[in-house]
């Protein structure tokens, strides 16, 4: 795969389904998966699915219900059918979610493939990167990427080439607007 790929990141889509946790370790647990080791010693963090708002109004079901940008949360037929899409690009672990059957995508670390003189980038004092605010990327480093975090910012959130995200819809599982453009491909 030569041809440059857009990039997109995973959104909360309003009045849907979400994971919820009221454990801040749930998440960093998730989000450190596909950084610190081969998910061989995960712990299926405990999680639940939110259903409605405060007022008990309820939500939209969905087979990817959000949690946060940096993972992506798959429902049983989506393990099933999105999950092998997924695979070689990252770890895809059970959640303890009690009926509800979800398993959590930690997509793999890509080296080089920020574009950091043509990205708006939030940095910490020493600089380090604290945040992704407007990505660009090296059309070169997506070759054969379909999901990634990048590496300058391992805990930011994760990204999907047009690709796989073409071929996410295609299985009818994913919400219109699951996927947001961040990055239309320029070859420059």
């Amino acid at each position: 795969m030569s041809e440059c790929q857009d990039v997109f990141e995973s959104v909360a889509i309003e009045r849907t389904q979400m994971v919820v946790s009221e454990r801040w370790e749930s998440l960093e647990q998730a989000i450190e998966l596909a950084i610190t080791d081969d998910g061989s010693n995960w712990v299926p963090p405990p999680v639940e699915i939110a259903r409605a708002d405060e007022r008990h109004r309820p939500w939209g079901y969905t087979n990817l219900p959000a949690w946060t940008g940096q993972v992506l949360v798959l429902r049983a037929e989506a393990i099933d059918v999105i999950g092998p899409l997924l695979d070689p690009s990252g770890l895809i672990r059970p959640l303890a979610a009690g009926e509800d059957e979800l398993a959590v995508f930690s997509a793999y670390l890509l080296e080089g493939a920020l574009n950091a003189d043509r990205s708006e980038i939030r940095r910490f004092s020493d600089g380090r990167v604290m945040a992704v605010r407007r990505p660009s990327f090296v059309p070169e480093a997506l070759s054969g990427a379909r999901a990634f975090r990048l590496a300058e910012a391992p805990r930011g959130v994760a990204y999907y080439t047009s690709e796989l995200v073409e071929q996410i819809h295609a299985t009818g599982l994913a919400r219109p607007g699951q996927f947001k453009l961040v990055w239309p491909c320029d070859p420059q």
